[in-house]
């Protein structure tokens, strides 16, 4: 057995503002309101293969499985390119494996002790939606080397804190990849994706964690096909806010929204809300009080430069020109920018959207940000086209006087 290994950083301090206003307006503010103050650190990181002669760093997870069960952090599943990246003929990998962190509070000096929990998913899973309950860890679909996902787990921490539990709960109706989860009042709720004919769906499910046996139940679709957004609950209104997103299209660019739509669980009905600033997509987020927190993302400039070549060569006749485009493609992933650094911050009362500081980390997209008291915590994700992230981050929220 490994021993448990402590993982302790100086926090690094960011001051973000996250402005309210008396209107509604789709542009970012830029005075008034509460500050919410920010402490970003780096708080642990995925171990590396120690049984190699030469010890090898962890690449890192896109897409992992993530969430928090009675103070245990669990980070696993996902995909990366073990063997090289996808310009060097590199093939994407999707894992089963699970590692899990013991989560201690002291402050702002948090530490994550990686135990020897060992376990795994029954099935290789990337992209999956990801939420944290009271009763464990929701994944719920995903995709691997088989296509789309219909599968859906709880994952739990047993009575005696030395291993976990997963347990399997009603399938999907469709298999969906990079769908978006929430709790709110004992109910999952679980919205779009793309399903395996590569179409974004509509679809809006509801499961009663309380008694699953009825399975997922249809609500009112989507106000349009979203995946790869972030899926907000807010339980002192009943509501869910949907944020962001994109809609791959058939042989043309896909969509990136900057949309906002909230889901009102009494009326059971969506309002639209006010726009981001931006389009975005696979940004992370939590709510935090009376504001909705949203943390980097893909806005798709080189996303969709990438459609472009992809949609030339496989329109190319000569392979020659074919080969040319390629090598385009190629360079242009190579030299991917990374993310959006950028912070928002969403005023559910003033109905407002603010620009609201930047992370001082790498952008990690494609993952799931998780709420534990008044902190969230990051872990792994892509930070640039094929490259993935093996840091775990964490920041500590301050309201604001």
């Amino acid at each position: 057995m490994r021993k448990a290994t402590k993982i302790f950083f100086t926090p690094f301090i960011l001051s973000i503002m996250a402005m309210a206003a008396s209107c509604s307006n789709p542009q970012p503010g830029t005075a008034g309101g509460t500050p919410v103050s920010i402490q970003w650190k780096k708080l642990g990181e995925l171990p590396g293969d120690l049984n190699q002669d030469a010890p090898k760093t962890n690449p890192g997870l896109a897409g992992p499985v993530a969430g928090i069960t009675g103070n245990y952090l669990i980070v696993g599943g996902g995909s990366n390119f073990p063997d090289g990246l996808p310009w060097q003929g590199g093939t994407k990998t999707y894992y089963a494996k699970l590692y899990t962190y013991r989560l201690e509070q002291s402050g702002p000096l948090d530490t994550a002790i990686l135990t020897n929990i060992e376990s795994q998913l029954p099935y290789q899973a990337g992209y999956p939606a990801c939420v944290s309950t009271d009763q464990g860890i929701v994944v719920a679909g995903g995709e691997n080397l088989q296509g789309p996902l219909n599968k859906v787990s709880l994952i739990s921490l047993s009575a005696a804190k030395d291993s976990l539990l997963i347990r399997p709960l009603p399938d999907l109706p469709e298999a969906s990849s990079g769908g978006m989860i929430a709790v709110l009042d004992s109910k999952l709720y679980f919205a779009g994706g793309n399903n395996a004919s590569g179409s974004t769906s509509t679809a809006f499910l509801s499961l009663d964690l309380k008694d699953t046996s009825e399975g997922w139940q249809p609500l009112p679709d989507l106000p349009q096909p979203i995946g790869f957004g972030v899926l907000y609950a807010a339980p002192d209104t009943h509501t869910l806010y949907l944020a962001s997103g994109r809609k791959a299209n058939p042989h043309a660019r896909t969509s990136f929204f900057s949309s906002l739509f909230a889901f009102s669980t009494q009326s059971q009905s969506w309002h639209k809300k006010a726009d981001l600033p931006y389009s975005v997509s696979a940004a992370t987020g939590v709510r935090f009080q009376n504001k909705l927190l949203l943390f980097g993302g893909d806005q798709g400039e080189t996303f969709h430069k990438t459609e472009d070549l992809l949609i030339k060569i496989a329109d190319a006749k000569d392979n020659r020109q074919k080969q040319e485009l390629i090598q385009q493609k190629n360079n242009l992933q190579q030299h991917h920018p990374g993310f959006t650094h950028q912070v928002l911050s969403y005023d559910i009362d003033q109905d407002r959207w603010e620009l609201a500081g930047k992370l001082p980390f790498a952008s990690q997209v494609t993952t799931t940000a998780i709420s534990w008291g008044d902190k969230v915590i990051i872990p792994c994700g892509e930070i640039r086209a094929g490259v993935r992230y093996p840091d775990i981050i964490e920041a500590v929220l301050n309201p604001g006087k």
